[in-house]
């Protein structure tokens, strides 16, 4: 690389950003391989999913293609599957725990 006056001035912010880059993507690799990371993105996204099929089926009752009489069916319905995937996840996540306890041979 060749030496320009502007380089040379910009040299400690060239430095800072490559040690900053460097501490960062070492920091965001031993975040993600966690399994609190795991949980938190899974937990999120199935809330914004969650959230996404409400507000699907809110347009679909305001706009009268489903029914309004069947409302209390899709709510109960919803809340069924909610319960079971949230049951799924947190036992993924007992199971994974309680094997990490467990000694090693």
């Amino acid at each position: 690389m060749l030496e320009t006056p502007q380089i040379e001035r910009r040299l400690n912010y060239i430095t800072a950003g490559m040690i900053v880059t460097i501490l960062g993507s070492w920091l965001t690799g031993s975040v993600v391989k966690s399994r609190a990371f795991t949980l938190f993105t899974d937990l999120v996204l199935f809330f914004c999913s969650t959230a996404l099929a409400a507000l699907l089926v809110g347009i679909m009752l305001g706009e009268g293609v489903i029914p309004q009489d069947i409302v209390p069916v899709l709510l109960f319905v919803m809340l069924g599957m909610f319960i079971f995937v949230v049951a799924i996840m947190l036992g993924s996540v007992l199971l994974q725990s309680s094997n990490a306890m467990e000694p090693s041979e």
